[in-house]
C-alpha cells in the first residue's frame, strides 16, 4: 500500500487548522464573548458610556478602581512578605526520604519561581483575570545561550555560554488563544497565535535526534517564506477593536522587522498525519495532544510547517486556563467587569446629569415678554449689571429643579452596588467604609468577613487552576530537561544535588501558605480598624479605647499585638520614681514592673502620702501602687522570678 505523501499531509493539516480557527472565531462571536471582552476593556480604560447624551462627558472609573483593589490583594495573599509562599509536604510524614524529597521540591521550585520573576508576571495575569474573567498561561523549557568572549593564551576566543536553563511561562493575550467556548476542561483543540521573526524560525530549523541534526522545519518551506512578512494584524477585526481601546490601533511592524504569524495548535491530531499510513486514516485514530504548526502572512494565507508528537514527556497541554468566577459548562469564566458595566453606565449618567444641572444653573436662562423692553445684551452673564424693564412681570428666571441631593444619594447607592457585586469594597483594601455608628463594629466585621470569604474563594480558584498546575508542570519539565547535577541550597541540609527524575509529585501535597493565613489576618485587622472607627467619636468625651481594644485582642486571638498597642505616652514616666509621682499627682494609675528596683519607688510613694491636702483619688491610687510594690518586693526577696516581665495584677501586660 502506497504511503500518504508529505504534500497531502501538509495540505490536510493546514486546512484543518485554518477551518478550526475560523470556527472558533465564529463561536466567540455567537457566544457574545468578543462583545463582553471589548466592553470590559473599554470600562477598564475608563471609556464606558452612559445612558444620557447631554453635554457633560465625565466617566467615573469605578470598575477600574475595583480591579486595582483586587490585584495587589491577590499578590499579597499568594506571596506573603516573609517569602514563604509555597509549602510541599509529604503525605506520609513517617517516611524520612519523602520528607527530604518534599523539601527538595519546595526549594527548587521556589528558586525557579524567583529566577523567572514570577511575581512580576503574575501581576498582569491577576489584572487580566479580573478584566476578562479568564486567563491563559503557557509553560515551556527555556534554554538561552549568549555569546561571550574569553582570553585563552592571550587570544580573544568566542564562546556560547548558557545563561538560563530552567522552566518558564508566560500569559498569551486572550485574543490570541482560540478554543471551543463549551470545552470547559480544555480537552479539545487549543490554538495560539504568536508573532515571530523569520530569523527565529530559521534558527529553529534544526534539532538533534540520536546525535544527528535533522530539520525541525522543512528548509524549502522556510526559503519560500524568506521574503514574506506581514505589516499588521488584519485577520481578526475583534482584536483590532481591542487594540484601538488599548491605544495600539494604528500599530504596524517596522521595516526592520520581518514578522510572520505562527499558529501553534495542540489537540487530538489524526494519527495518519504522523504515520502517513492509509490504514490509520481509514480507522480515524488520533494521537492525543500532538502539535500542528502553520505560519500565515496575509490573512489566513500561509504555509504548513510541521506536525509532531507532544515534545514534553508529561503529555499534557502546555496551555492552562484560570477563571475568576467559574461557570459550569463554559470554558471562559466571568470577570468583575461585564456584569457591572450597566451599573457603571448608570453611575456615569447620574454624574453627567448633575454636572449639566449645575452648568444650566450657572448659565442662567430667561423668559422675556416682548413688551418688557429688555434687550438681549442686558441678559448676558455679567456681574453687577442692572436690567431695566418696563414690565415687571415680563422677565422670569428659568430655574430647573435641583436634584443634587437625591442624585448624590443615588450615586452612593450605585457605588455600593458595584462594591457588593465585585467584592472589591473599601473594606477589602483595609479602609473603613465610613464614620457612621449606625452599623456596629460586630455588624461591619461580619460584612468584612463575608467579603474576605468571597475573595478567598477567588484566590482558591486561581490556586487550583493556575498555581498548582504551574508547579506540577515546572516539576515535570524539570524531570525531562533539568541538567544533571543541579545544585541547590536547602535549609539545614547545605548544598545538595536535586534529581527530579526520581521524585514524583503524587506523594506530596502542594499548598500556597499565604491564602488562609493572610485571609484570617486581614479579617482581624479590618475588624480592628472598624472597631476604632466606631470608638473614635467617643474618645473626646473621655472614653479610653485601650480596654476595649485589649478585649478585642483577647476575643480574636491577637494577644501578640497587645504590647504594641498598650503603650501610652506616659509609659516612659513609669520607668523612674519621679515620673510615677508625676502621673500619680495627675490622678493616673501606674503599672508595676516586677523586675524593678522597688525600694526607691516605695520611698517616693511614702513621701507623697505624707503631703497634706492630697486629693482622695491620688491618695487611693498611691496606696494601691504602694501595695503592689510591696508585694513585688516580697516576691523578689523570696526568689520568685517573674516570667511575664510586667503586669498590672489584672492580667494586662506592660512593655518594659
Amino acid at each position: 500500500m502506497a504511503k500518504i505523501t508529505d504534500n497531502e499531509v501538509a495540505e490536510s493539516a493546514f486546512s484543518l487548522i485554518q477551518a478550526t480557527i475560523e470556527h472558533f472565531k465564529q463561536l466567540r462571536r455567537n457566544s457574545h464573548l468578543t462583545a463582553e471582552w471589548k466592553a470590559a476593556e473599554n470600562s477598564y480604560f475608563n471609556g464606558s458610556d452612559d445612558f444620557y447624551k447631554g453635554l457633560s462627558r465625565v466617566k467615573v472609573p469605578a470598575l477600574h478602581q475595583a480591579v486595582e483593589r483586587v490585584v495587589p490583594k491577590m499578590d499579597k495573599v499568594l506571596f506573603p512578605p516573609d517569602g514563604e509562599f509555597l509549602g510541599v509536604a509529604a503525605k506520609d510524614q513517617n517516611d524520612d526520604l519523602a520528607v527530604d524529597d518534599a523539601q527538595a521540591v519546595s526549594s527548587l521550585i521556589k528558586q525557579q519561581f524567583k529566577d523567572v520573576d514570577v511575581r512580576s508576571k503574575l501581576i498582569g495575569i491577576y489584572r487580566s483575570l479580573c478584566i476578562y474573567g479568564t486567563v491563559f498561561i503557557k509553560t515551556f523549557w527555556d534554554k538561552r545561550e549568549q555569546r561571550r568572549f574569553k582570553r585563552e593564551d592571550g587570544k580573544r576566543v568566542e564562546k556560547f555560554v548558557t545563561v538560563f536553563d530552567n522552566p518558564d511561562f508566560y500569559s498569551p493575550d486572550i485574543w490570541d488563544v482560540y478554543a471551543d467556548p463549551k470545552d470547559e476542561n480544555l480537552e479539545g483543540w487549543v490554538i495560539e497565535k504568536v508573532p515571530v521573526e523569520f530569523n527565529d524560525l530559521w534558527n529553529l530549523r534544526k534539532r538533534k535526534e540520536n546525535g544527528q541534526e535533522v530539520g525541525l522545519y522543512d528548509a524549502k518551506t522556510l526559503e519560500e517564506l524568506r521574503d514574506m512578512s506581514v505589516a499588521k494584524d488584519q485577520d481578526d477585526r475583534d482584536k483590532l477593536d481591542s487594540e484601538r481601546t488599548k491605544g495600539l490601533g494604528g500599530h504596524k511592524f517596522g521595516p526592520h522587522q520581518q514578522k510572520l504569524f505562527l499558529w501553534q495548535a495542540q489537540g487530538n491530531v489524526p494519527k495518519w498525519f504522523l504515520t502517513k499510513n492509509e490504514e490509520d486514516r481509514k480507522e480515524k485514530t488520533t494521537v492525543e495532544n500532538a502539535i500542528i504548526e502553520i505560519v500565515t502572512t496575509d490573512g489566513m494565507q500561509g504555509k504548513f510547517l510541521r506536525v509532531d508528537d507532544n515534545p514534553n514527556d508529561h503529555g499534557e497541554k502546555m496551555i492552562k486556563r484560570g477563571r475568576y468566577i467559574r461557570i459550569d459548562g463554559r470554558l471562559y469564566g466571568l470577570g468583575m467587569m461585564s456584569v457591572n458595566i450597566p451599573l457603571e453606565a448608570e453611575l456615569n449618567t447620574i454624574r453627567n446629569q448633575l454636572i449639566d444641572m449645575q452648568t444650566f444653573n450657572l448659565k442662567r436662562k430667561w423668559i422675556v415678554d416682548r413688551n418688557a423692553n429688555v434687550t438681549e445684551s442686558e441678559l448676558q452673564n455679567v456681574n453687577n449689571k442692572i436690567v431695566y424693564t418696563d414690565l415687571m412681570s415680563g422677565l422670569k428666571d428659568i430655574a430647573p429643579a435641583d436634584f443634587s441631593a437625591s442624585g448624590s444619594a443615588h450615586m452612593r447607592q450605585i457605588m455600593q452596588d458595584i462594591e457588593d457585586s465585585t467584592g472589591a469594597s473599601k473594606l477589602l483594601s483595609g479602609t473603613p467604609s465610613g464614620t457612621s455608628l449606625d452599623r456596629t463594629a460586630a455588624g461591619v466585621a461580619t460584612v468584612v468577613q463575608g467579603g474576605l470569604e468571597r475573595f478567598e474563594l477567588v484566590v482558591t480558584q486561581f490556586q487550583e487552576e493556575i498555581m498548582k498546575p504551574l508547579v506540577k508542570q515546572f516539576w515535570m519539565l524539570n524531570q525531562q530537561f533539568l541538567p544533571e547535577g543541579r545544585d541547590i541550597a536547602m535549609t539545614g541540609k547545605g548544598i545538595i544535588r536535586v534529581r527530579p527524575e526520581e521524585i514524583a509529585l503524587e506523594g506530596f501535597d502542594l499548598n500556597f501558605l499565604g491564602v488562609r493565613e493572610l485571609g484570617e489576618k486581614e479579617f482581624k485587622i479590618n475588624a480592628l480598624n472598624i472597631l476604632l472607627q466606631n470608638l473614635s467619636p467617643f474618645i473626646p468625651l473621655g472614653l479610653d479605647p485601650i480596654p476595649v481594644v485589649m478585649r478585642f485582642f483577647k476575643l480574636t486571638g491577637m494577644g501578640d499585638l497587645a504590647q504594641e498597642v498598650d503603650r501610652r505616652p506616659e509609659n516612659d514616666l513609669e520607668e523612674t520614681p519621679e515620673g510615677e509621682i508625676q502621673l500619680l499627682r495627675l490622678g493616673r494609675n501606674v503599672k508595676i514592673n516586677l523586675n524593678d528596683n522597688h525600694l526607691p519607688f516605695i520611698q517616693a510613694y511614702q513621701q507623697l502620702l505624707q503631703q497634706a491636702d492630697l486629693p482622695e483619688n491620688v491618695k487611693a491610687n498611691t496606696l494601691e501602687a504602694l501595695g503592689q510594690r510591696l508585694l513585688a518586693q516580697r516576691i523578689q526577696q523570696d526568689g520568685i522570678k517573674s516570667t511575664s516581665g510586667a503586669t498590672d495584677f489584672g492580667g494586662t501586660p506592660k512593655t518594659s
